[in-house]
């Protein structure tokens, strides 16, 4: 229920201010207390934590997928792309990253952009259901159906079938 969710998430950022208080890493610091604002719904103070955290950290791709996270759900997904496009690149093994840039893509209806991120995610996570079923539906979304067929085909192979029945979307 709404109410268990709202009593656990408030135990969660109780927990998460009394490991802030003993953190002495600035950048841990500032990323626990965007953490702590993410889960409370305050997506501005997240971003100057995440934002804050970056300064200190420029080169974490975590971050910058974080950040990218709260500017898609503020609806920006112009930073959303050119955040998880730099995480991207400084991880290019990362398929989290890529499968992200291509949500972020495909939100902005950009689906050429979106299925190569997707493409991508797969390439590097082939049993991963998320990157095998988004680069089929952006396939389709681009009415290449032999394609997507073909992908689909190929998740069914190398992905075991009680993961992708489990993380249907």
């Amino acid at each position: 229920s709404n109410e268990n969710m709202r009593r656990l998430a408030a135990r969660q950022i109780e927990s998460l201010e009394k490991d802030i208080a003993a953190e002495t890493d600035p950048m841990r610091r500032a990323y626990e207390l965007g953490q702590v604002a993410d889960l409370d719904g305050r997506l501005d103070e997240a971003l100057v934590g995440y934002e804050a955290a970056l300064g200190a950290s420029p080169d974490r791709a975590d971050i910058l997928l974080a950040v990218a996270d709260v500017h898609a759900r503020k609806g920006d997904f112009a930073a959303a792309i050119a955040r998880a496009d730099e995480a991207a690149t400084l991880e290019p093994e990362s398929a989290i990253a890529w499968l992200n840039l291509g949500v972020y893509h495909a939100d902005t209806r950009d689906f050429a952009a979106a299925e190569a991120a997707f493409r991508r995610a797969r390439t590097l996570a082939p049993k991963w259901p998320k990157a095998c079923l988004n680069h089929g539906r952006s396939l389709e979304v681009l009415r290449r159906k032999p394609e997507a067929a073909a992908v689909y085909e190929q998740c069914l192979v190398e992905v075991p079938l009680n993961d992708l029945d489990a993380r249907r979307d």
